[in-house]
């Protein structure tokens, strides 16, 4: 199969956009988006996904922005993350 750069590229993007939202039946987890701050640790579960946006923000004085309790979590990280 022959894929322009530009095809290549959307493809890439949608398939990176179905691992980070795809995250299965039982499974939770968070989306901060642009302009959001969040400021208390942001817990994942096994299965769980977490996306920061760009823009977004985690910003914890005390402790681990995110807690991840199991194996398994997904975070796509395109903001900021402090903590």
């Amino acid at each position: 199969m022959h894929l322009s750069r530009f095809g290549f590229v959307l493809f890439c993007s949608a398939a990176t956009s179905v691992l980070l939202t795809s995250n299965g039946a039982s499974a939770d987890g968070f989306t901060i988006v642009n302009g959001q701050v969040e400021n208390i640790t942001q817990p994942l579960d096994a299965g769980d996904v977490a996306v920061i946006e760009a823009g977004g923000t985690i910003d914890v004085s005390v402790g681990d922005g995110i807690a991840a309790t199991a194996n398994g979590v997904m975070i796509g990280n395109a903001g900021t993350i402090r903590g």
